[in-house]
């Protein structure tokens, strides 16, 4: 997990905000609607489906709904834990499309040489390049946000779980009660840190595949789509993969009961180690490979790493 941590906060806190290539990069042009529909056109055509729910359900309809979508707005809160790992995976995959694209305008306006000849170097270039195509707009920020949220929302479920479980103790349940409450509470934990190191290590990919697919398909036109299709390609196996593991350990881990304790309370965190473990593969795999296609040595590699880091904020 070191070098996912490591990549992840260079992404997280660029270092290189003076770095000229990022500038140019966070400050380009966004995809924008080329036409509106103005708000009046909205509310002309929303009157005739309100009309129309009167006509058929009464006025009590239009009554129920103040109080229906501020209950989905709720809802959708709770539920931000679920929905937003599907989320990840399709936006790292936007994000890949946008860094690739970035850098394939720059090979086919003959620039790209000149911003890999900055200072810091070819691969620092790349890198903040899928840097500032990443914290272009606020998606990326409005996304951690929400993912902070959500950790909020698990942790004072989390919260809730172990003032019950202490309840339970001292009540003087029996013991293996208090085990399966133990286990549910290393359960919900666990699933905690799935959500978050997947958010982490889906936005290191996201970038590492930008960066990849241009090395490899140079002066495509659809290198934008390749490289979505890599990550979402890349994203689905780790998810297979995980399940094939679950389908190959549950039938011998399903067999330890409550009464070994330590074992039954921590076979939760073998499931979270291996995910760890198959996506840190991967990264690092594919962190090998892009260095490789860039052509940067093992000693350009670690300096390179040494200032991509938020403790380095020496502009160049």
């Amino acid at each position: 997990m070191n070098l996912t941590w490591r990549l992840w906060r260079t992404l997280r806190e660029p270092p290189l905000t003076a770095h000229a290539v990022y500038k140019r990069t966070v400050t380009g042009q966004t995809i924008q609607l080329r036409y509106q529909i103005p708000q009046r056109w909205l509310a002309i055509a929303a009157a005739p489906v309100l009309l129309l729910l009167v006509l058929q359900h009464g006025v009590l309809s239009l009554l129920m709904m103040v109080f229906i979508v501020p209950a989905l707005g709720v809802l959708a809160f709770l539920l931000l834990p679920v929905l937003l790992p599907p989320f990840t995976a399709v936006i790292g995959g936007f994000w890949a499309a946008s860094i690739s694209g970035a850098l394939v305008k720059e090979r086919n306006d003959h620039t790209y040489d000149l911003l890999c000849v900055t200072p810091s170097g070819t691969l620092a270039a790349n890198w903040a390049v899928a840097s500032g195509c990443l914290h272009r707009g606020d998606i990326f920020d409005s996304l951690r946000s929400a993912v902070y949220v959500a950790l909020m929302i698990g942790g004072f479920l989390l919260g809730l779980m172990a003032l019950v479980t202490a309840f339970m103790a001292m009540r003087a349940t029996p013991a293996q009660s208090l085990v399966v409450a133990v286990r549910t509470i290393v359960d919900l934990m666990m699933l905690l840190g799935l959500f978050y190191l997947h958010y982490v290590q889906s936005m290191v990919l996201s970038a590492l595949v930008g960066v990849y697919a241009p090395a490899v398909f140079e002066n495509r036109s659809d290198t934008p789509w390749l490289a979505f299709a890599l990550f979402e390609i890349i994203q689905f196996s780790s998810y297979i993969g995980f399940l094939l593991l679950h389908v190959v350990f549950d039938p011998l881990l399903s067999t330890i009961r409550p009464d070994q304790w330590l074992a039954f309370v921590t076979v939760p965190l073998l499931y979270l180690l291996a995910f760890i473990v198959l996506r840190e593969a991967i990264v690092m795999w594919l962190w090998q490979v892009v260095n490789n296609r860039l052509n940067i040595t093992p000693g350009d590699e670690a300096a390179t790493i040494q200032v991509m880091q938020p403790e380095f904020r020496q502009g160049v």
